[in-house]
C-alpha cells in the first residue's frame, strides 16, 4: 500500500498537495470508516456512500426551498442520512455561510 504523500506527489506533482476543504472536515468525523449503509425500506440493500471523486452531486442531491439537502437517489438518501446533511447545526452553519456570500 502506497503512503499517502506518495501518493500525492505521484497524482498530483511535487508542488501540488490535494487537502480537504475545512468545511468538509465534519463530515470525516460522522463517516469514519464507513463505505456505505443500509438502505431504509422494507428490503435492506447495501448502498454505498456519495463519492465526490466519482459522481457527481447534483445527480445525488438538490436543495429545497429551506436549503436542506434533498436526496434524489439512494446513494444521495444513505449519505445525507449517516453524515447528518440537515441536522439542526448544519442547516444553521450552511445559512451563515449563505449569508457571508460563500
Amino acid at each position: 500500500m502506497r503512503s499517502g504523500s506518495h501518493y500525492q506527489r505521484e497524482t498530483w506533482g511535487r508542488d501540488r498537495v490535494r487537502k480537504p476543504s475545512p468545511r468538509l472536515l465534519f463530515f470525516f468525523f460522522y463517516k469514519g470508516s464507513d463505505v456505505g449503509s443500509i438502505r431504509s425500506t422494507d428490503a435492506p440493500v447495501f448502498v454505498r456512500f456519495f463519492n465526490p471523486r466519482i459522481d457527481i452531486w447534483s445527480d445525488h442531491f438538490e436543495y429545497d426551498q429551506h436549503q436542506r439537502i434533498a436526496p434524489k437517489t439512494d446513494i444521495g438518501q444513505v449519505t445525507a442520512r449517516i453524515l447528518g446533511f440537515n441536522t439542526e447545526n448544519r442547516l444553521l452553519e450552511r445559512q451563515a455561510l449563505l449569508d457571508e456570500g460563500v
